[in-house]
């Protein structure tokens, strides 16, 4: 099947590439004085898929286990609170926006959260409190005797966190 110009000339039909669609196209660009005509639709701009019930019950659970864990690491020093916050957040995302809000809005942890989420930075005596506690968590395990290789393998641990703390921008 084809289609006819304004000038009367038979062409193929053309679908409208997703950017032109909706579009007022026409050759006035090209110099031959038409004006344009709106481009028929031929297909639905895509629409992101609603996330299934299960899907969304899986987030949601995760956002409140991981939001407890936060909990808990701001209450344990053995447990950091920030990055369990920040995967609640993310969690959240899908499983309860309205949750997600009312995280990102609280004063205390909010901030570090949309510092996170905007750059990857984390505020300086964040870093300095979490490299701290690394130091007095090691310090507290050797004092109480702990085997030399959990120790090892302890330290290491705390290193490579605290390296990737410390190469973080800071806010």
């Amino acid at each position: 099947m084809s289609h006819k110009s304004r000038s009367g000339e038979s062409r193929p039909p053309a679908a409208a590439p997703a950017s032109t669609r909706g579009e007022i196209t026409g050759n006035r660009a090209a110099g031959n004085g038409t004006t344009g005509t709106q481009a028929p639709a031929t297909q639905a701009p895509p629409i992101p898929a609603p996330i299934g019930r299960t899907k969304r019950l899986v987030h949601l659970v995760m956002g409140w286990v991981c939001l407890g864990l936060g909990v808990a690491g701001a209450i344990l020093p053995l447990l950091p609170a920030t990055v369990f916050f920040i995967l609640a957040a993310w969690f959240f995302t899908k499983g309860s926006p309205r949750l997600r809000a009312r995280l990102l809005a609280h004063p205390r942890i909010g901030p570090a959260i949309a510092n996170w989420e905007a750059s990857g930075a984390i505020a300086r005596p964040a870093k300095r409190l979490a490299i701290g506690m690394m130091a007095v968590t090691l310090a507290i395990s050797a004092f109480l005797g702990v085997p030399l290789w959990v120790l090892g393998v302890q330290a290491a641990c705390m290193i490579a966190a605290g390296t990737y703390i410390l190469t973080r921008p800071d806010i």
